[in-house]
This record gives structure tokens, sequence and C-alpha cells, in this order.
């Protein structure tokens, strides 16, 4: 069973509007290509709550071509042309990443800074060429809800 194949079937399973979503069938693709496995149908209707949630809030990252200085969650935006063919950039057009200390300190060129997909993997020096020209934009938590104020 594909990766479509499998998410019209939870979207049967548990039908909660998902298919009357614009773009969020295309997200949950590329949120198990990044992530690596397939979500349950509570995870899916997760997911979806979310989606909605931001979509309706209106939502907006602001965007600029200066990397990160300092730790954080942040989406990233690799220049379409280099993402190009790429098997990690399948459909997505950004991908939340973690920016952390480097392990030792400091790199040969003097970063002290790296990134990786917020699922894990291998740090890249913030530095490196890889994002030359890419965009960033930093990840906001929203307000809880239930908190008085």
């Amino acid at each position: 069973m594909t990766d479509e194949q499998y998410i019209d079937w939870l979207f049967q399973q548990e039908p909660c509007g998902y298919q009357n979503t614009p773009g969020f069938r295309a997200f949950l693709l590329d949120a198990m290509a990044t992530i690596g496995e397939r979500p349950r149908a509570g995870d899916v209707a997760s997911m979806h709550m979310a989606y909605t949630a931001g979509k309706e809030h209106g939502i907006a990252r602001t965007w600029t071509d200066e990397r990160p200085s300092e730790p954080g969650e942040y989406w990233l935006s690799i220049q379409p042309a280099k993402r190009a063919g790429r098997y990690d950039f399948p459909n997505a057009n950004a991908y939340l990443m973690d920016i952390g200390s480097l392990a030792l300190g400091v790199d040969k060129a003097g970063c002290t800074l790296a990134v990786r997909y917020i699922t894990g993997g291998a740090w890249i020096p913030i530095n490196d060429a890889w994002f030359d020209g890419a965009k960033w934009s930093r990840r906001e938590t929203p307000a809880d809800p239930f908190e008085e104020g």
C-alpha cells in the first residue's frame, strides 16, 4: 500500500473533513516523508486540528535571508533549484529545523551553530554552502488558549 493509499484509507476510517481541507493531504504526505513513518488515525486527527487552527488564525511566517544567530526551532526553505530531484525535499517548500550549538563549540570555519531536521538526523554547520540563499523563519509557539489574561 502506497502512502497515498494509506492516507485515503485513514480518511475513510475517521471521516473528519480531511478531504475538504485544502492542502492537508499534501501536508500529511510531506510530514510522512520527513518523519519516515505513517501516523495512526488519532495522530492524523490531531495534526488536522493543528493544521486547520493555523489556517484559521492566519499564521503568517516572516521570512529572512539571514541565517539564525541563536539556537531554537526555525522553518527553513532551501532554494528551489537546490531541492529539485532530492528525496528529502519531495513536495514541501519548508521544513521545521532545530538550530543548536555545535557539540565541540566551534567548527573549522568558526561556526558555533548547526542545523538538523526537528525529527533528528545529522547536524550541518549553519554556515554550510547548502544554506546559501535559503530563507529562514523562527517558529513561534502559540499562547496557551486556556491561560487567562
